[in-house]
Protein backbone atom coordinates (compact mmCIF):
# COMPACT_ATOMS: atom_id res chain seq x y z
CA UNK A 1 0.00 0.00 0.00
CA UNK A 2 2.87 2.29 0.84
CA UNK A 3 4.33 1.70 -2.65
CA UNK A 4 1.04 2.54 -4.34
CA UNK A 5 0.79 5.74 -2.32
CA UNK A 6 4.39 6.68 -3.23
CA UNK A 7 3.58 6.15 -6.91
CA UNK A 8 0.48 8.35 -6.66
CA UNK A 9 2.52 10.97 -4.83
CA UNK A 10 5.19 10.91 -7.55
CA UNK A 11 2.55 11.23 -10.24
CA UNK A 12 0.98 14.19 -8.45
CA UNK A 13 4.38 15.85 -8.03
CA UNK A 14 5.13 15.35 -11.75
CA UNK A 15 1.78 16.82 -12.79
CA UNK A 16 2.32 19.85 -10.53
CA UNK A 17 5.81 20.48 -11.91
CA UNK A 18 4.51 20.05 -15.47
CA UNK A 19 1.73 22.49 -14.82
CA UNK A 20 4.20 24.97 -13.35
CA UNK A 21 6.53 24.52 -16.31
CA UNK A 22 3.69 25.04 -18.77
CA UNK A 23 2.80 28.29 -17.09
CA UNK A 24 6.37 29.58 -17.57
CA UNK A 25 6.36 28.89 -21.35
CA UNK A 26 5.47 31.98 -23.31
CA UNK A 27 1.82 32.21 -24.23
CA UNK A 28 0.29 34.58 -26.67
CA UNK A 29 -3.27 35.27 -27.33
CA UNK A 30 -5.13 33.97 -30.34
CA UNK A 31 -4.79 37.35 -32.07
CA UNK A 32 -1.05 36.78 -32.44
CA UNK A 33 -1.75 33.28 -33.77
CA UNK A 34 1.12 31.88 -31.75
CA UNK A 35 0.43 29.70 -28.74
CA UNK A 36 3.36 27.49 -27.93
CA UNK A 37 1.78 25.46 -25.15
CA UNK A 38 -1.31 26.05 -23.09
CA UNK A 39 -1.76 23.70 -20.19
CA UNK A 40 -5.52 24.20 -20.23
CA UNK A 41 -6.02 23.12 -23.87
CA UNK A 42 -5.56 19.80 -25.55
CA UNK A 43 -1.95 19.27 -26.59
CA UNK A 44 -2.84 17.29 -29.67
CA UNK A 45 -5.79 17.50 -31.97
CA UNK A 46 -7.05 15.04 -34.49
CA UNK A 47 -6.00 15.83 -38.04
CA UNK A 48 -7.68 14.89 -41.25
CA UNK A 49 -6.52 11.56 -42.74
CA UNK A 50 -4.56 12.92 -45.73
CA UNK A 51 -2.80 15.66 -43.78
CA UNK A 52 0.46 13.79 -43.19
CA UNK A 53 0.60 12.66 -46.82
CA UNK A 54 0.07 16.25 -48.02
CA UNK A 55 2.71 17.45 -45.59
CA UNK A 56 5.18 14.83 -46.85
CA UNK A 57 4.44 15.81 -50.47
CA UNK A 58 5.08 19.49 -49.67
CA UNK A 59 8.36 18.61 -47.98
CA UNK A 60 9.37 16.51 -50.99
CA UNK A 61 8.48 19.36 -53.37
CA UNK A 62 10.49 21.78 -51.27
CA UNK A 63 13.47 19.40 -51.24
CA UNK A 64 13.22 19.01 -55.04
CA UNK A 65 13.10 22.78 -55.47
CA UNK A 66 16.12 23.28 -53.21
CA UNK A 67 18.01 20.53 -55.06
CA UNK A 68 17.23 21.95 -58.52
CA UNK A 69 18.00 25.47 -57.36
CA UNK A 70 21.40 24.33 -56.06
CA UNK A 71 22.06 22.42 -59.29
CA UNK A 72 21.24 25.52 -61.32
CA UNK A 73 23.64 27.63 -59.30
CA UNK A 74 26.35 24.98 -59.57
CA UNK A 75 25.81 24.84 -63.35
CA UNK A 76 26.41 28.59 -63.57
CA UNK A 77 29.59 28.20 -61.50
CA UNK A 78 30.71 25.34 -63.78
CA UNK A 79 30.21 27.54 -66.86
CA UNK A 80 32.17 30.34 -65.21
CA UNK A 81 34.98 27.94 -64.33
CA UNK A 82 35.11 26.64 -67.92
CA UNK A 83 35.22 30.22 -69.19
CA UNK A 84 38.07 31.03 -66.79
CA UNK A 85 39.90 27.87 -67.87
CA UNK A 86 39.64 28.91 -71.53
CA UNK A 87 40.87 32.39 -70.63
CA UNK A 88 43.81 30.95 -68.67
CA UNK A 89 44.77 28.69 -71.59
CA UNK A 90 44.59 31.65 -73.94
CA UNK A 91 46.83 33.74 -71.66
CA UNK A 92 49.34 30.90 -71.39
CA UNK A 93 49.40 30.43 -75.17
CA UNK A 94 49.88 34.17 -75.73
CA UNK A 95 52.68 34.15 -73.16
CA UNK A 96 54.45 31.32 -74.99
CA UNK A 97 54.21 33.16 -78.31
CA UNK A 98 55.45 36.39 -76.70
CA UNK A 99 58.40 34.52 -75.19
CA UNK A 100 59.18 32.82 -78.54
CA UNK A 101 59.08 36.14 -80.39
CA UNK A 102 61.35 37.80 -77.82
CA UNK A 103 63.83 34.93 -78.08
CA UNK A 104 64.21 35.21 -81.88
CA UNK A 105 67.57 36.52 -83.05
CA UNK A 106 67.67 40.01 -84.52
CA UNK A 107 70.44 42.51 -85.33
CA UNK A 108 68.71 45.59 -83.91
CA UNK A 109 67.21 46.97 -80.72
CA UNK A 110 63.44 46.38 -80.57
CA UNK A 111 61.27 49.46 -79.97
CA UNK A 112 57.70 49.40 -78.72
CA UNK A 113 55.07 50.43 -81.23
CA UNK A 114 57.08 49.05 -84.19
CA UNK A 115 56.07 46.18 -86.46
CA UNK A 116 58.51 43.32 -86.95
CA UNK A 117 58.37 40.40 -89.33
CA UNK A 118 59.34 36.79 -88.69
CA UNK A 119 61.13 34.90 -91.47
CA UNK A 120 62.32 31.31 -91.66
CA UNK A 121 65.65 30.36 -93.23
CA UNK A 122 65.95 27.16 -95.28
CA UNK A 123 67.70 25.59 -92.27
CA UNK A 124 64.46 26.03 -90.25
CA UNK A 125 65.87 28.81 -88.05
CA UNK A 126 63.59 31.83 -87.62
CA UNK A 127 64.57 35.46 -87.05
CA UNK A 128 63.01 38.92 -86.64
CA UNK A 129 63.37 41.54 -89.33
CA UNK A 130 62.33 45.19 -89.63
CA UNK A 131 61.53 44.65 -93.34
CA UNK A 132 58.13 43.40 -94.42
CA UNK A 133 57.68 41.08 -97.44
CA UNK A 134 56.34 44.06 -99.38
CA UNK A 135 59.55 45.99 -98.70
CA UNK A 136 61.62 43.02 -99.87
CA UNK A 137 59.52 42.74 -103.00
CA UNK A 138 60.39 39.77 -105.24
CA UNK A 139 63.84 39.47 -103.64
CA UNK A 140 62.59 38.19 -100.24
CA UNK A 141 65.36 35.76 -99.19
CA UNK A 142 63.37 33.62 -96.75
CA UNK A 143 59.87 32.29 -96.02
CA UNK A 144 57.50 34.79 -94.45
CA UNK A 145 56.03 33.53 -91.14
CA UNK A 146 54.13 36.56 -89.82
CA UNK A 147 54.20 40.22 -88.80
CA UNK A 148 53.80 41.33 -85.18
CA UNK A 149 53.60 44.67 -83.41
CA UNK A 150 55.52 45.09 -80.14
CA UNK A 151 53.27 46.72 -77.53
CA UNK A 152 54.28 48.89 -74.59
CA UNK A 153 53.74 45.94 -72.24
CA UNK A 154 56.33 43.98 -74.26
CA UNK A 155 53.62 41.72 -75.66
CA UNK A 156 53.15 41.04 -79.34
CA UNK A 157 50.01 41.41 -81.44
CA UNK A 158 49.61 39.84 -84.87
CA UNK A 159 49.36 42.52 -87.53
CA UNK A 160 47.71 40.56 -90.33
CA UNK A 161 45.23 37.71 -90.66
CA UNK A 162 47.95 35.25 -91.62
CA UNK A 163 49.87 35.96 -88.40
CA UNK A 164 46.70 35.98 -86.30
CA UNK A 165 45.76 32.49 -87.52
CA UNK A 166 48.76 30.95 -85.85
CA UNK A 167 51.63 30.95 -88.33
CA UNK A 168 53.87 30.35 -85.30
CA UNK A 169 52.03 27.13 -84.44
CA UNK A 170 54.99 24.99 -85.51
CA UNK A 171 57.07 26.45 -82.68
CA UNK A 172 54.65 25.19 -80.11
CA UNK A 173 54.03 21.57 -79.13
CA UNK A 174 50.64 20.00 -80.13
CA UNK A 175 49.26 20.26 -76.57
CA UNK A 176 50.12 23.94 -76.41
CA UNK A 177 48.72 24.67 -79.86
CA UNK A 178 45.35 23.22 -78.78
CA UNK A 179 45.29 25.70 -75.91
CA UNK A 180 46.01 28.53 -78.38
CA UNK A 181 42.97 27.67 -80.47
CA UNK A 182 40.60 28.00 -77.50
CA UNK A 183 38.89 31.36 -77.49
Amino acid sequence: MKRKMDFNQEEDDFNRSLSTALNYIEKRNKEDHVVLVDGGEKLAEKVEPGYLVKLAEEIEKANDFVFHNACGKLKVIEEQMNFLKRQACKVLAETKINAKLHSLPCNFSKKTGQIYTVYEKPSGECYLSMLSPREWGANCPHNFIGSYKLNAGMSWNPVDEYSANGALQKWISPDESNAMMIE
